[in-house]
């Protein structure tokens, strides 16, 4: 959903954080910045996450936990971001326990390459009440075919000992989810990254064109991630999305804001650099890097009347040009 507060940069803390709860579907935190494998179609494989293990500070991950209690956030919690947040499996749950503690209501979802993974460390993720880990098979550095990365799966299955629930076979992705006698979801994915759809475009992306990808493809449709989503760095660095890996590019080129031990999170989430990515976002005109090739990210259908009512809120929110009335502050949310 996005709102018409979504394009002001002028919110106080109060009006920031109204808009956060009712907005954010997604806290996507990177705990740390070590990650184990550079697969190809990941921004690591360009850059140094292996050499140094840099965790976030124990104040900052604090203080974005003590503005989401302020405002009792009761989305997702995502331990993500390019990393592996599993490899340190006591600093992984000292994050979890805390996220729990100040943020009860939070559905923490854990995103790892499985390797770290085993039945023992499944169990207590499962007793610290995560709602969802998904564990996504992993290529080599120089690629691994599909048919590899399924007998990857079975090994890793088989290594974790746990009872299957169900099988999705969909061509060019296996998923299978495992039972873990509880509430957890815990999800296994094989997927053909390298596989084309019927025009030709490749399913992995070009990351925010950080990675030689030809895509084949201009986006045109709007997306909603800045809207809906919160991405931090290991560092505090806030990015407009899960596609931008900042150590890809010269420093600070995408960053929309550094948060500290002492940021008050909603603001910063508010400030003029998100505003203008919003704008920017919300069009069906061709998008400028780093999204001109990128597929990914929530959107509406690409239809006449889509178009219409988003060229009618461009009107209106005077992204294009004045609109002939002052504009009514409008609190319903355009798409749901």
């Amino acid at each position: 959903m996005f709102y018409f507060d979504h394009f002001r940069n002028d919110l106080t803390s109060a009006e920031a954080a109204a808009l956060f709860k009712k907005a954010i579907e997604i806290v996507e935190i990177s705990i740390s910045s070590y990650c184990n494998r550079r697969c190809s179609y990941c921004p690591n494989s360009i850059v140094d996450r292996l050499s140094q293990r840099r965790n976030m500070s124990d104040d900052l991950f604090m203080n974005i936990l003590r503005n989401l209690c302020k405002i009792d956030y009761s989305g997702k919690i995502s331990i993500h971001r390019y990393n592996e947040p599993l490899a340190d499996r006591a600093y992984a749950m000292k994050r979890i326990r805390e996220i729990r503690a100040l943020v009860p209501e939070a559905k923490i979802q854990i995103y790892t390459n499985g390797d770290y993974l085993d039945a023992s460390f499944v169990r207590e993720l499962v007793e610290s009440r995560v709602w969802r880990i998904m564990t996504t098979m992993h290529e080599a550095p120089n690629g691994t075919a599909y048919s590899d990365l399924l007998e990857n799966q079975v090994r890793f299955l088989n290594r974790i000992g746990l009872p299957v629930k169900g099988v999705s076979d969909l061509g060019a992705a296996r998923w299978v989810q495992i039972e873990t006698g509880a509430e957890t979801e815990f999800l296994v994915c094989a997927q053909d990254f390298h596989r084309r759809d019927a025009n030709g475009v490749v399913f992995m992306q070009d990351r925010g064109q950080s990675l030689p990808v030809e895509r084949g493809m201009e986006r045109t449709t709007p997306c909603f991630m800045p809207f809906d989503q919160l991405q931090i760095e290991w560092d505090g660095q806030m990015l407009p999305c899960c596609q931008i890996q900042p150590d890809a590019y010269e420093k600070d080129k995408y960053t929309l804001g550094r948060l500290t031990p002492t940021s008050d999170v909603f603001l910063e989430w508010t400030n003029a650099n998100y505003v203008q990515w919003r704008k920017d976002l919300f069009s069906y005109e061709p998008k400028g890097a780093p999204c001109s090739t990128c597929s990914y990210g929530g959107f509406p259908a690409d239809t006449p009347e889509t178009r219409a009512r988003v060229a009618v809120w461009r009107k209106m929110l005077e992204l294009d040009a004045p609109a002939a009335s002052p504009v009514a502050k409008v609190a319903e949310a355009l798409f749901a």
